[in-house]
């Protein structure tokens, strides 16, 4: 049987999750590089699933949907705040007492937070009214929280959010904010069903996006109106806070993109979940 690299250890064969890779070779990818360098990664399990992330999302026309994405392997505070999609940009700042390891990352409940330094409204990222009208948060939750966690999203002086995950009361829910424009999506959720791959999306030009999922599937629509005009935010966004919650929760990856189709999803989640199936932490 030929034999292949995974990371830059040669592998005769490895079936992951449902695309049974058994014979295709994962050169590494130029943004792998450039993570294994901004990161200071050495394990080879890592890199190869790193390197399957950055393959596969551009197999499938996706990673260039995002304009940050958090492996959060590593286990040191600088490995965990790189961005794959630019090592340049939006490194995670961290506050508090959080702990790195080879699960990712997980806050104390108490005042741990992050700001990857991205601004909807400042200057140097997406004009406004393209973020304001199609936009995408993303977070993978390994373990339960509490009604006051906050998962990911914009925190702001005027209490202002734009696409906030957040799970209160028994229910996760995806919520915006802009100017007098406002909507939100709320599912109800069972004993441990907050674990997963949670998603926040809205796309422009396909209203049936706007809604909350969870595992690549629409849980819940978007209720309220299609925000219009330029987000009324100028704070940075913000994972494990939303104004004043803070997340005793582990995390395993997170993003920040563009708005998806409801067809690319399913997609999504089956490289994510693959992603993490490679580094044992797939729940």
């Amino acid at each position: 049987m030929e034999s292949f690299f995974l990371g830059n250890k040669p592998i005769i064969s490895v079936n992951i999750g449902d695309d049974n890779i058994s014979s295709v070779g994962y050169p590494l990818e130029a943004e792998t590089l450039a993570f294994i360098t901004a990161s200071g990664i050495t394990s080879e399990t890592e890199i190869g699933a790193v390197n399957y992330l950055v393959y596969r999302l551009k197999e499938e026309n996706l990673f260039d949907e995002f304009y940050a994405l958090y492996p959060f392997v590593g286990s040191t505070s600088t490995s965990n705040g790189i961005n794959l999609i630019d090592t340049t940009k939006y490194e995670i700042t961290w506050f508090g007492s959080w702990t790195y390891n080879s699960n990712g990352i997980t806050g104390n409940g108490t005042d741990t937070r992050a700001s990857t330094l991205f601004s909807p409204g400042s200057a140097n990222n997406p004009t406004q009214q393209t973020y304001n009208l199609s936009n995408s948060l993303h977070v993978y939750n390994r373990t339960l929280g509490t009604e006051t966690d906050g998962d990911m999203g914009v925190a702001a002086g005027s209490g202002q959010q734009v696409l906030s995950v957040k799970v209160a009361s028994g229910a996760v829910y995806t919520y915006s904010l802009y100017g007098t424009a406002d909507w939100s999506a709320t599912a109800t959720l069972g004993t441990n069903e907050e674990i997963g791959f949670f998603s926040g999306n809205i796309k422009e030009s396909e209203p049936a996006s706007k809604g909350l999922f969870k595992n690549g599937q629409l849980i819940a629509s978007g209720v309220g109106s299609n925000p219009t005009g330029s987000i009324g935010i100028t704070g940075t966004r913000d994972i494990g806070r939303i104004q004043t919650n803070y997340t005793s929760r582990n995390y395993a990856l997170a993003a920040i993109g563009k708005g998806l189709s409801v067809s690319q999803y399913p997609t999504l989640y089956n490289i994510v979940q693959n992603y993490q199936a490679i580094l044992g932490r797939a729940v």
